[in-house]
């Protein structure tokens, strides 16, 4: 069937993780490995693996198991022993239904503890990448208070003097502006486009009252089709 559908063109998405999608319970799963990681009786490097499963499974099936992110948050230091994939394995965990205000508090710390003249170029990058990451799985943090003083912040560092915190602070502004771009500084926005000015909240969803090109049907049912279309139809 995949080379038949391979052949006409038909893309069909894959499941990344096809155990994970199928798990009966995977809540329960997450609620017992976060036990067992708050016991600290494995050894640092397997606790870094069962973390590692429990935002996956957090992540596929947007579950919402808040004190995963409160523990996580103790390891978020620049001088952490595997820093870099713990980010990323915080990152993993978040999704557009995890309450804003549980990890608004973390990415302060991400930009306390990384972001900081104090800490080496590699460490600024890492944690300007890190935030975006999470911003693009939390939209609704933009619309956190401290949102503005953090978006601007950041964006500032698109001025440093190492390439890679350049581009990481670039990247930052282009992932604020595509939501949100009023956050940013003037200079930093861009040209005007169609982005809407006010980034949705926790639980909202931009629902569509009309369908793409139900115009075009109005106006074939009224007989007034525009030049160009009579032969589509």
């Amino acid at each position: 069937r995949r080379i038949a559908d391979r052949q006409n063109g038909v893309v069909t998405a894959q499941p990344l993780f096809p155990a994970i999608d199928l798990l009966a319970d995977p809540l329960r799963l997450c609620e017992r490995l976060a036990s067992r990681l708050r016991a600290q009786r494995d050894a640092f490097e397997s606790r870094v693996l069962f973390a590692d499963l429990v935002s996956r499974v957090l992540a596929a099936h947007k579950l919402q198991l808040l004190p995963f992110y409160a523990y996580l948050a103790r390891y978020l230091t620049a001088h952490q022993k595997d820093v870099t994939r713990l980010l990323a394995i915080f990152a993993q965990a978040c999704h557009d239904l995890v309450p804003p205000d549980h990890v608004a508090p973390v990415v302060r710390k991400i930009a306390d503890n990384f972001v900081a003249d104090r800490n080496s170029s590699q460490a600024i990058a890492l944690g300007i990448n890190a935030i975006r990451e999470i911003i693009s799985r939390v939209p609704a943090l933009l619309d956190e208070d401290d949102a503005l003083g953090l978006a601007r912040d950041l964006a500032a560092y698109s001025k440093h003097r190492d390439k890679s915190v350049v581009v990481a602070a670039r990247g930052w502004i282009n992932a604020v502006r595509s939501r949100f771009p009023v956050l940013l500084r003037k200079k930093d926005r861009g040209k005007p486009t169609g982005v809407r000015q006010q980034v949705l909240k926790f639980g909202e969803l931009d629902a569509a009252d009309r369908l793409e090109g139900a115009d075009l049907l109005d106006a074939y049912e009224r007989g007034a089709l525009p030049d160009g279309f009579d032969d589509a139809v």
